[in-house]
């Protein structure tokens, strides 16, 4: 070999050393707990400390209990390969309806083409449900001191009726516009509200109409187009319904493990309901969604990774609330109670009237001023529990 060869080999040696992977770590991330016959989805992702991220990876998922099974979404490379160390993965575990109740660990390892392994621990518990009937006959009900003032609020949208700029999020059309005009109609019971329910749509549908429904997910709102189709038989107000499941968020990934995108996992689910609702067929991407949104909460409440944002998990409740009056699944009012007792413990302030608004900022900050125009999308989940469980705290809660 002449010296020449020599210097590119030592050279070409130096590069491929320099790029293969000398160290990586793994994370898991998600839920902690899953109930007997359904799945844990969580987010697999390794992090590559030192060279260069050029192999395919080996992964082995030991350590399973008895009746769960491991699997993976996989983007290329077979049943036991993914493609980085750093590509995320969506690894689900399954527990069947035999599955052992209590605590588990299961043992998740990477391997290179060069030996180099590593591992990473998951921790997570399996628990059972048992249905909780309705109670029979529920209390009495007692008077709302500010009920008529609540309905002499809601003309209050008059002023509002024809402000519509697709885009700008702080506009009516935002949170779905229509939707709520045709609730303020239900009140007032005018025609000026119901033309004001049709304004509002019409933007809306145009907007969805022109982009074939592919809309972020915190901009997807089914429930106005479906009050115009079923007040007007429009079908143009069906066609926009339809194309809203071409957001990507009605298809889960693992973007929907995380529970700061609850907002966007709660209006997929209420498209896919809604869709139903008319005559779509139930969709086999609606589980899943339902089990990463029952996931945010357990992760909110349960094992307390992160903070909740009460206006957001009334979205979710909403979304829930509605998935159990199709299904009936006993998951539900657990979970939904579990979401209330923390929240009223921690967000409300009795002085402000109204839950905190949290600030993700390091530290977390939070903040009760303004706060109190939330409080009708979280209600609902307080009376929902209420009518549950019969127990009246739940009333007294959504009613302060």
């Amino acid at each position: 070999m002449t010296f020449g060869l020599k210097i590119i080999f030592v050279f070409l040696c130096a590069l491929l050393a320099q790029a293969a992977v000398s160290d990586f770590s793994i994370q898991v991330t998600g839920p902690k707990s899953v109930y007997r016959g359904h799945q844990l989805y969580l987010k697999l992702s390794g992090t590559v400390l030192a060279g260069t991220d050029t192999d395919l990876v080996q992964v082995a998922i030991t350590s399973l209990p008895a009746g769960v099974q491991a699997s993976w979404v996989r983007n290329c490379c077979g049943e036991s390969q993914i493609y980085r160390v750093n590509y995320p993965h969506m690894l689900i575990l399954k527990a069947d309806a035999n599955a052992a109740l209590g605590s588990n660990t299961v043992v998740i390892a990477y391997s290179l083409p060069s030996g180099l392994t590593r591992q990473v621990t998951y921790d997570f518990t399996i628990g059972d449900v048992t249905t909780m009937n309705p109670p029979a006959v529920l209390p009495a009900n007692t008077d709302l001191p500010a009920e008529s003032l609540w309905r002499e609020h809601a003309k209050l949208a008059r002023p509002f009726c024809l402000v519509g700029n697709i885009g700008i999020e702080s506009d009516v059309w935002y949170y779905d516009g229509a939707r709520t005009y045709f609730n303020v109609n239900n009140i007032l019971g005018t025609q000026e509200m119901f033309n004001c329910a049709e304004f509002q749509n019409s933007l809306y549908r145009r907007y969805v109409l022109d982009n074939r429904g592919a809309l972020p997910g915190w901009r997807i709102f089914p429930h106005g187009l479906a009050t115009h189709y079923e007040k007007t038989a429009d079908s143009s107000s069906l066609e926009a319904l339809r194309l809203l499941m071409n957001s990507s968020w009605t298809t889960p990934s693992i973007y929907g493990i995380d529970p700061e995108v609850m907002r966007d996992i709660s209006y997929a689910v209420n498209v896919h309901l809604e869709n139903e609702r008319l005559g779509m067929a139930r969709r086999p991407t609606l589980q899943p969604l339902v089990e990463q949104l029952i996931g945010h909460l357990e992760q909110f409440f349960a094992s307390r990774q992160k903070q909740a944002q009460p206006f957001m998990v009334g979205l979710a409740a909403e979304a829930l609330i509605a998935y159990w009056d199709v299904t009936r699944d006993p998951r539900i009012v657990p979970v939904l109670k579990m979401a209330a007792d923390v929240m009223w413990q921690e967000s409300w302030n009795g002085t402000t009237g109204s839950f905190a608004y949290y600030n993700y900022t390091v530290p977390i900050t939070r903040t009760f001023d303004g706060t109190a125009d939330s409080n009708l999308l979280i209600a609902p989940l307080y009376g929902w529990v209420y009518q549950r469980t019969a127990d009246v705290k739940y009333r007294a809660m959504g009613d302060a």
